[in-house]
């Protein structure tokens, strides 16, 4: 008996002692999630998950050590941890080397430290209680916060209703007023079955919704939870369908893989369900259809929940590539196979609206698969669910196939915009918009070449212009006539005839803003997805480097070649093609094709048929006779022209066609102030080609290299004087070191150097040292003949020379804007030109420069023998 009393007195004690203890922690812990609330919710989507910011507070509060619920637990810590760690002390070997691994794992699984853990947590859950209890009577009213476990039974359950409140940790079966048990799971899933009155249905669904989303997919009811959400979100009440994709986005951000796959999934099952045949959108419950003819009314309600249900597919579809490489293979090939299978079921039907017609309302240019394809992990995923179910890619092929000038924004589609203010889309907006997500799924998978080895793709062949299907067969048509295999040159073949009937984009309904419409132009769309092919030595040697694609891409130049008359296609689409000719001939494959065709002879003595036609119309371009060729295009050719030229056999493949001459001509017949624009590209052009090597394949220097090689000989610079490139090396010289010309004017004031020489000054010394540093360049430069009348400017060496070197005279210094930078300057060209004993000794015996130095130098001497300048 007395021993029942005293433990029944112990257990008391030690009752008291945890309800003061969890108690004393209400306070401090309100405490410490009041301070640290704001930056653990403020994490991005895309962080840290809601648990890791709390278990990383450590590291990112700096305050978290003064916190009092920190230092509470610290301290009960130590009383356990402390006792046990000095006693495994006393009882290790000190020769262990890995003494403290085992001291820390016998802690560890020590039964004292399994008690503080059990203790603390269950103090800190008294404490939550509390807490709770205080806090929820306040804000909610009690049919909030009440469920009941079970039919008949008194004990309740409460939960906050504030996501913030509700902890990431794994909660099922727990028990507590934050956590639910299964029964109450039960409960709810009963409530949501569709045999259920509507009330119930939502009731049931506003419970579930206070649910901690993460907790959700680990629980052991999650099987026919799933199902019952998958109901919910096609349930006919607006209110449990959309609560239902909100609890759906909110798992979404847990960021496990378990719960991004089932979310995903789920999602996917849904619409596909919807889809292919089920209700609601192909085919849906009260005869109700998302028909092409129809359009897309975003007013309607029932084609807002779509949009809403498609929003957060195309969500989740963008955002899962950025941290899905830490989920096992099977996570992302379930992933991948359902987003096939969905986007498949646009194809069965052609007069309804499938998934891709809603995916492309929302990312019209697929970036979505741009990220899907652009890690090896994933890309290899779906090109393996693209090899097994080849529907969607027979119908984006077949879908670009199909599509004509008819259904471009030439004609009745508004880019950007409905037919009136609501944003209705109309059918042939919906087929645009189709054709652009189409033609972004083509572009991303012909960049890789596995995508590439898909092809050639068979395709059947369909009957009128509503089929999804090929209209007209291409070449290679099958055996039976019914199928066609469409080949990468096909398509690109087609779509270039696209671009070449596309002729007058600037007729685009302007209902939006002129960069929007220019964004969605389908010559811009697909001219840039050349480029990229283009750019890429893989991909066009791949793609664009046959006979086919290029004199296809040249076949709008030969109509106009010796013709007054405009080209047959407008300026937007020779200039693309220009653009996308200069991408192609920058790379090594593409200018080594232009160069020497398709076939094997490695003979570069006559051009290429692509280089002649290149070549002819930017000479009829250059030559004025063709006034309707805007400037705009013939800067764009003769930049092909510059690509190929930039090397010493391009150079010699386009010299017969004198290219160099009729820049000069041509730049010679501009106004300089009408044609600023094209006389600049025109100067820039005629320098560059006059910087190309001129034999094999020696490495591309500047001007001034070329400069110094031909001021070597006597000869050259004799040829360098006559023809004033001397004359003006001097001249600007002289501007920078001793004033501006009169017709140049400053934007902003020149700051004062602080280095020994302007950076600016020393670039054009150098020019004239490097043309002056031999003694026949030198001798040659100083015999030159001096004019009559010496000018303001110099013009010759010597006259410069003796304006900044020998300043012997009141005259000259005088003359001097800046007269101590000037011969500071001047002397240091000197001591350059010297560097050399033949030049020294000529300009010592013709000009006594010596003499002259010394003299100045004691014109600069103090009294005390001090020399300003040495």
């Amino acid at each position: 008996m007395a021993a029942s009393n005293e433990n029944y007195q112990r257990g008391n004690v030690e009752g008291q002692r945890k309800n003061s203890f969890s108690s004393d922690l209400a306070g401090p812990l309100k405490q410490i999630v009041a301070a640290v609330q704001g930056s653990v919710l403020a994490s991005p989507p895309c962080g840290l998950e809601f648990e890791d910011s709390w278990l990383q507070l450590e590291t990112t509060d700096e305050n978290f050590h003064s916190y009092e619920f920190v230092r509470k637990l610290q301290g009960r810590v130590n009383a356990v941890v402390g006792p046990l760690v000095d006693a495994k002390m006393d009882e290790a070997d000190s020769q262990d080397t890995q003494v403290v691994a085992h001291i820390t794992q016998e802690v560890l699984s020590s039964s004292e430290f399994s008690q503080l853990c059990q203790s603390v947590v269950s103090d800190v859950k008294q404490a939550v209680e509390e807490i709770m209890a205080s806090e929820t009577s306040q804000v909610t009213s009690p049919e909030d916060q009440v469920i009941h476990s079970s039919p008949g039974s008194s004990s309740t359950q409460h939960y906050s209703l504030d996501d913030s409140c509700v902890s990431e940790l794994s909660s099922v079966n727990q028990t507590g007023i934050m956590f639910m048990s299964s029964e109450q799971l039960q409960a709810i899933l009963d409530g949501l079955q569709p045999s259920q009155p509507v009330e119930v249905r939502w009731q049931s669904m506003q419970h579930l919704s206070h649910f901690p989303p993460g907790d959700l997919v680990t629980c052991e009811n999650w099987l026919p939870l799933r199902a019952a959400l998958k109901d919910a979100l096609g349930d006919a009440d607006r209110r449990i369908a959309g609560l239902s994709l909100k609890l759906f986005y909110r798992m979404f951000r847990a960021h496990g893989s378990l719960t991004t796959r089932e979310v995903y999934t789920c999602l996917c099952e849904h619409l596909h369900h919807i889809f292919g045949g089920g209700g609601g959108g192909g085919g849906g419950e009260d005869g109700y259809m998302f028909t092409l003819a129809m359009g897309l009314d975003p007013a309607d309600d029932r084609c807002l929940e779509m949009l809403s249900k498609f929003r957060l597919l195309s969500h989740i579809q963008i955002q899962i590539p950025s941290y899905w490489v830490r989920y096992n293979e099977r996570v992302v090939e379930e992933i991948v196979e359902h987003t096939i299978r969905l986007l498949s079921l646009s194809y069965q039907t052609p007069s309804l609206l499938g998934p891709i017609s809603f995916i492309t309302l929302l990312d019209p240019k697929a970036s979505w698969f741009r990220k899907w394809m652009h890690g090896h992990y994933s890309r290899t995923k779906v090109l393996q669910q693209m090899k097994l179910n080849q529907t969607l890619l027979q119908g984006v092929v077949s879908q670009l196939m199909n599509f004509t000038v008819k259904q471009s924004p030439k004609r009745n589609i508004t880019i950007g915009g409905g037919d009136d203010d609501l944003g209705y889309y109309n059918e042939f907006y919906l087929k645009y918009l189709h054709f652009a997500h189409s033609l972004g799924l083509l572009e991303t998978l012909l960049m890789y070449r596995g995508g590439r080895d898909l092809f050639p793709v068979t395709v059947p062949q369909g009957e009128g212009e509503g089929g999804w299907f090929l209209v007209a067969v291409p070449q290679g048509e099958g055996e039976d006539g019914h199928v066609s295999k469409v080949t990468i040159v096909d398509l690109l073949s087609h779509l270039l005839h696209i671009v070449y009937d596309l002729n007058h984009i600037h007729h685009v309904t302007a209902a939006v803003s002129e960069a929007t419409q220019r964004t969605f132009d389908p010559i811009l769309l697909i001219g840039n997805m050349l480029k990229k092919y283009a750019s890429g030595n893989a991909q066009c040697r791949s793609l664009l480097c046959n006979d086919t694609m290029v004199q296809l891409l040249l076949a709008p130049l030969k109509p106009s070649v010796g013709q007054s008359q405009s080209p047959l296609v407008s300026d937007d689409t020779l200039i693309t093609i220009a653009d996308v000719l200069a991408v192609l001939a920058s790379t090594e494959s593409g200018r080594e094709f232009f160069l020497r065709g398709s076939a094997s002879s490695s003979s570069t003595t006559t051009s290429s048929p692509a280089v002649q036609s290149i070549a002819q119309f930017t000479v009829h371009a250059l030559s004025g006779k063709a006034p309707c060729i805007t400037p705009e295009v013939t800067t764009a050719w003769l930049f092909v022209c510059r690509q190929l030229y930039n090397t010493a056999e391009g150079l010699h493949v386009l010299l017969p066609y004198s290219i160099h001459t009729h820049i000069a001509n041509s730049l010679n017949k501009l106004d300089g102030v009408t044609d600023r624009i094209l006389s600049a590209a025109l100067v820039d052009n005629l320098l560059n080609f006059a910087g190309t090597p001129k034999v094999s394949k020696v490495e591309k220097f500047g001007y001034g290299y070329m400069a110094t090689q031909v001021a070597s000989t006597a000869a050259g610079v004799v040829e360098l004087l006559n023809s004033g490139f001397v004359s003006t090396l001097v001249r600007d010289l002289w501007t920078l070191v001793d004033g501006e010309e009169s017709d140049y004017r400053l934007t902003a004031p020149r700051t004062h150097p602080l280095d020994p020489i302007d950076r600016t000054t020393h670039k054009a010394m150098l020019s004239l040292l490097n043309i002056l540093s031999s003694f026949p360049a030198l001798y040659e430069a100083l015999n030159q003949s001096e004019p009559k009348e010496p000018d303001v400017i110099p013009s010759t060496v010597f006259a410069l020379l003796d304006r900044l070197v020998l300043v012997d005279s009141e005259s000259k210094s005088a003359a001097l804007f800046n007269y101590e930078e000037a011969h500071l300057f001047g002397l240091r060209l000197f001591s350059a030109l010297v560097t050399s004993l033949d030049s020294f000794l000529y300009l010592e015996a013709n000009y006594g420069l010596t003499a002259t130095l010394l003299a100045l130098q004691r014109k600069n001497q103090l009294d005390s023998g001090f020399v300003f300048i040495q």
